[in-house]
């Protein structure tokens, strides 16, 4: 593409979303929507001004995303009984946990529509709102007239809500607010900045909550990152050996998944017109579920540390997203490389 277009394709960004076309010094945030013949495509904007210009990332919201379940999204069953667990229950909080990207949003919705009945009020508040939800009240987040998170956590509280979804902890003051709702008779539902799972925990302690609070109110802590699924019109096998694998994993976990080849047989793709020659199509979720148990709760209590949670988790048969990784590695659903450029730092 020619930079002499650059500014020009910049403002036809800005005049979709509805952004200030005179504004080149400040960050804007928007949304635009595109129909296309399958669906309706919603698309967040992040225009950012850099040395030498502007810089505009578009992220696709698929309606399709609503569709999923957390079956389909690639949660393994004992994993989904904790989740399914922890909402069945009428108070406490569930919370969703990974970088940006990593699917967080879509597993809580996936949650909701399991939830969303006449008899429950859902009240959410978004930034933005990502996909509607039919029969529940959706609140955007609107700095400029004061509707932070914070604020509107605390009108919501005002609007009997059964459950509801904060999109994300960001600051003190939510994370206040949201503990005390769980503690009141609320499912609260929310997404926070993490590594891991177990590190959620003191991130929450950081943010002023009491430890004795987080035990009372944590039910369920979701980690998860997105992988890419072999593309099924070119599947392959391809072997390695287990001197290349040593580089990335350590050897128990090549001897727990991978325990007698001396060459190892994994899939991959081989590169097709479906797949645009790249071997992948489609993604998949890898998931790490902390379920706060009697145990875990005498931690947390005791303000320890996240790795002695983790190990206590381990334990008591919380499945690693490694772990998650590589049992879908098994089954061919992912290649090798693409757990390594993910979980990256677990497999260290």
């Amino acid at each position: 593409m020619p930079k002499q277009i650059h500014d020009r394709l910049i403002t036809r960004i800005k005049v979709l979303s509805n952004l200030r076309t005179d504004e080149h010094m400040s960050a804007q945030d928007g949304k635009m929507r595109i129909s296309i013949p399958e669906e309706q495509l919603d698309i967040r904007v992040s225009i950012l001004p850099v040395t030498g210009g502007e810089k505009a990332v578009l992220r696709l919201l698929s309606s399709k995303s609503r569709e999923y379940s957390l079956v389909s999204l690639g949660m393994a069953p004992e994993d989904l009984i904790k989740l399914e667990r922890a909402y069945a229950q009428t108070y406490g909080m569930i919370l969703s946990t990974g970088p940006t990207g990593s699917g967080k949003t879509t597993s809580i919705y996936a949650i909701l529509k399991v939830l969303n009945t006449r008899e429950k009020n859902i009240t959410t508040i978004e930034d933005p709102v990502e996909y509607w939800i039919k029969g529940a009240n959706q609140v955007q987040v609107n700095v400029k007239t004061n509707l932070t998170f914070a604020d509107g956590l605390r009108s919501i509280l005002r609007q009997d809500p059964n459950i509801i979804f904060v999109g994300e902890i960001r600051d003190n003051e939510t994370a206040g607010i949201a503990v005390n709702a769980a503690l009141t008779g609320h499912l609260v539902l929310s997404t926070l900045h993490t590594n891991d799972a177990a590190t959620a925990i003191p991130r929450l302690s950081d943010m002023g909550v009491e430890p004795f609070l987080v035990a009372s109110t944590v039910r369920v802590i979701v980690a998860q990152r997105l992988l890419r699924k072999i593309c099924d019109g070119c599947k392959t096998s391809i072997s390695f050996t287990r001197e290349e694998l040593l580089k990335h994993f350590s050897p128990d976990v090549i001897k727990q998944f991978f325990p007698t080849d001396k060459n190892i047989t994994t899939s991959h793709g081989s590169g097709c017109k479906m797949c645009h020659h790249t071997g992948y199509q489609g993604r998949l979720g890898v998931f790490e579920v902390l379920e706060v148990t009697q145990s875990i709760r005498k931690l947390i209590a005791a303000k320890s540390d996240a790795e002695l949670i983790n190990q206590q988790a381990l334990k008591e048969g919380m499945r690693s997203m490694l772990n998650d990784a590589m049992i879908k590695v098994q089954k061919g659903q992912t290649t090798i490389e693409e757990v390594i450029r993910v979980t990256k730092s677990e497999s260290l």
